[in-house]
């Protein structure tokens, strides 16, 4: 009974070191089939080269499938590269030794994807940098456009009130250019009817022989040559202020 038991736990140790023997060397195979510049390499536009899974690492010709001709190289490439005592297999201290090296390249990809995090969190401060310098300005922007436009719309009141004010005035000109003409015409017909007067005056002073009718004939046409000549005068000082 103890021999068998002996027997099943033999297998089961042989069948678990079998087991992460044959993972080791897939993981192996996938990590050390590239070179060591191609895990560090950047593509085109400067970012570092996506991280390539086990099968792309396995699958040399890139017919997406892994014969047994790939997977024979790749336990190949293992051994000879982890291989020391040329035994044809890898013992206890090779397989850790291959782990620490697994574990090297997957530090070294992990640093590799942490710089390139903190490179794209570094572009990501200084867009949002630039996205909030950005807002204040198009706010300073909006707030001079508003204070534009509210000038705006005072200057356009003040244009509307002194259109107001100017036709007012040509109104008022207007009228006064009627009340002018009016004026005018009633001078004209005052001078006509003063001259005619003056003219009637004289016949009769012509005509009579009484002396008090005559000296106060004379009175009247001395009194009213002398309001034509002040009419006279007032209309040279209109003509004259008109010029001006």
């Amino acid at each position: 009974m103890k021999n068998n038991r002996f027997d099943i736990k033999t297998e089961v140790e042989g069948m678990r070191t079998k087991l992460m023997m044959t993972l080791t060397g897939l993981t192996l195979c996938a990590a050390l089939l590239s070179s060591p510049n191609a895990l560090l390499a950047e593509d085109a536009e400067g970012s570092p080269a996506k991280k390539p899974t086990l099968r792309e690492r396995i699958d040399t010709n890139g017919d997406v499938k892994v014969d047994d001709a790939e997977k024979a190289a790749a336990k190949k490439h293992i051994l000879k590269r982890f291989d020391r005592n040329n035994d044809g297999k890898l013992d206890q201290n090779e397989r850790r030794h291959a782990r620490r090296r697994l574990d090297r390249v997957e530090d070294r990809w992990d640093r590799r994807e942490d710089w390139r995090d903190r490179r794209e969190d570094g572009r990501d401060r200084r867009e949002d940098v630039r996205d909030r310098r950005e807002d204040v300005r198009d706010r300073w922007e909006d707030v001079r456009d508003r204070r534009e436009d509210r000038w705006d719309r005072r200057e356009d009141r003040w244009d509307r009130r002194e259109d107001v004010r100017d036709r007012r005035e040509d109104v008022r000109d207007r009228r006064e250019d009627v009340r002018d003409r009016r004026e005018d015409v009633r001078d004209r017909k005052d001078d006509q009817l003063k001259a005619d007067r003056l003219n009637n005056l004289q016949d009769r002073l012509a005509n009579t022989d009484d002396p008090k009718e005559k000296a106060k004939l004379q009175r009247q046409i001395g009194h009213l040559k002398k309001n034509i000549r002040k009419d006279k005068a007032e209309d040279r000082w209109d003509r004259r202020e008109d010029r001006w």
